[in-house]
């Protein structure tokens, strides 16, 4: 917080974040949506997806999947939203009305990237300038347990204690088979989302930074108007080939509110994580103060308080949901 006041005292402003991307709603600290995100990176980088409005009916919905040739299993997510919160995988079309009875607003739905593994590229440029830099790399491990032919699917994530915090949200997944018991050595994954939220382990790997990844990310980050600051999630099967831009997809672009989350690796001290979040946010302070410089013009400031506010109140909503609370 001193940190943090102490920046927003030399840009001048609270909310000095809104400029640091000018194309996202709020520098995309809150209340931004996915689909418009999603809308300025270039097609061959995403999986194939679709914007669902509020009240759309079911059987509609299934008419639009089915016309436009999308394939089962799919990911459904709230189009504002955060931390993998709210997101679905959907094997068929009997989940499909549940899925959106639950969801307050607009979705987004996306066919299951193949890929089976997940990495998030912390990338930053100063505008004006010719190039950018990755300042963290981190390995995403989705929430998983192991079979050893004695305990069920319950017992074991009863016992394990990273999982206890996603216990009722797994019962409620997993009711059918909580009682099944897993043969020995057969890793079940629980959930394939790479978020800290919903279970999954963060590890640095910031030491494989090298310039062939860092020259490709620079490159698709500048196809992407107006944005300087933010991490890229990406979803690949091999690391010399994502270094090289092939045969991977972007999962997300989070802008300001993203975290450096290779912090959350249990090797780094607490010291450490506040150190990266102090070291990224000068960053974001500073290219802010350059995009005011180049004509910037900040949202109202009851504008941006209310994007807060909205931003808090809709976590908890989706933490609900989510079965976290």
């Amino acid at each position: 917080l001193p940190a943090f006041l102490w920046l927003a005292l030399r840009s001048r402003s609270l909310f000095f974040f809104n400029a640091a991307n000018p194309s996202l709603e709020f520098g995309g600290m809150a209340m931004d949506s996915k689909w418009k995100m999603y809308s300025l990176v270039p097609n061959s980088y995403l999986p194939k997806m679709m914007l669902v409005e509020q009240g759309v009916s079911p059987d509609e919905l299934v008419h639009r999947l089915r016309s436009e040739g999308f394939r089962y299993p799919l990911v459904l997510k709230p189009d504002i939203g955060l931390k993998g919160l709210g997101v679905q995988f959907l094997d068929g079309e009997e989940h499909l009305a549940g899925a959106l009875a639950e969801y307050p607003g607009r979705l987004i739905i996306q066919e299951k990237i193949p890929h089976s593994k997940e990495a998030g590229i912390f990338y930053v440029r100063l505008p004006g300038t010719e190039s950018g830099q990755i300042t963290g790399i981190v390995h995403k491990s989705f929430m998983s347990i192991c079979g050893d032919g004695l305990h069920t699917l319950g017992e074991l994530i009863e016992a394990n204690p990273r999982l206890q915090r996603q216990k009722q949200a797994l019962k409620s997944m997993f009711a059918q088979r909580w009682e099944e018991v897993l043969p020995e050595g057969k890793g079940e994954t629980l959930l394939p989302v790479g978020s800290h939220t919903r279970g999954a382990r963060f590890e640095d790997r910031s030491g494989l930074h090298n310039s062939t990844l860092e020259n490709t990310f620079d490159r698709i980050c500048r196809q992407i108007p107006g944005f300087y600051y933010g991490r890229l999630d990406v979803l690949y099967d091999d690391w010399e080939g994502l270094c090289r831009g092939e045969n991977f997809m972007i999962v997300e672009v989070n802008g300001a509110k993203s975290e450096p989350t290779h912090m959350y690796d249990p090797s780094h001290s607490l010291l450490f994580a506040w150190k990266e979040i102090v070291r990224h946010w000068k960053i974001m302070a500073r290219i802010s103060r350059i995009n005011r410089e180049l004509g910037y013009r900040d949202p109202p400031f009851w504008s941006s308080l209310r994007a807060l506010i909205d931003n808090f109140r809709l976590e908890r909503g989706l933490r609900k949901l989510s079965g976290l609370e």
